[in-house]
């Protein structure tokens, strides 16, 4: 069995990765270009929209990450040193009951904390999600619009 690759007779137009170039729809399906009332301009026109879409989406869901994991490495650093001071603090304290107290205090306090930062990462998290869902499906729809109109009758 043949594997693909960039000098095989079947698939000259492949990558340097080995993926068949899918936007020329006119070599993909050459007999499509003369079936009547079918427009392949349209349709290719659509492909490349498509295209620029998944990517838009796929570089704003990559924004969405790394500012995720930039807040959760800020939270994780500020905890760090809630944490060192809190230590600081309920050391100094006098008395064991003093110390018992101050810790009670801080334990509610970072409990407190992380649920908050908890309910931060996933509202932004699902915004997120959200954001790349409602682009896909705004794609997604445009495309079948765009193919109703390419199939039906010039």
């Amino acid at each position: 069995m043949a594997k693909p690759n960039a000098t095989n007779s079947n698939n000259e137009q492949s990558s340097a990765n080995g993926f068949t170039n899918i936007m020329d729809f006119s070599k993909f399906m050459p007999n499509m270009t003369n079936v009547p009332g079918f427009d392949m301009e349209a349709l290719m026109q659509a492909q490349r929209r498509n295209a620029e879409a998944f990517t838009q989406a796929g570089q704003r869901a990559l924004q969405n990450m790394q500012a995720i994991m930039q807040r959760s490495n800020e939270m994780a650093r500020e905890g760090w040193q809630e944490t060192s001071t809190a230590a600081a603090q309920i050391m100094s304290s006098g008395t064991p009951e003093e110390k018992l107290a101050k810790q009670t205090e801080v334990t509610k306090a970072s409990i407190e904390k992380a649920v908050s930062n908890s309910r931060e990462l996933t509202e932004m998290l699902t915004k997120s999600n959200m954001e790349a869902a409602e682009a896909l499906t705004s794609c997604f729809t445009d495309a079948m619009d765009t193919v109703r109109t390419a199939c039906s009758r010039k």
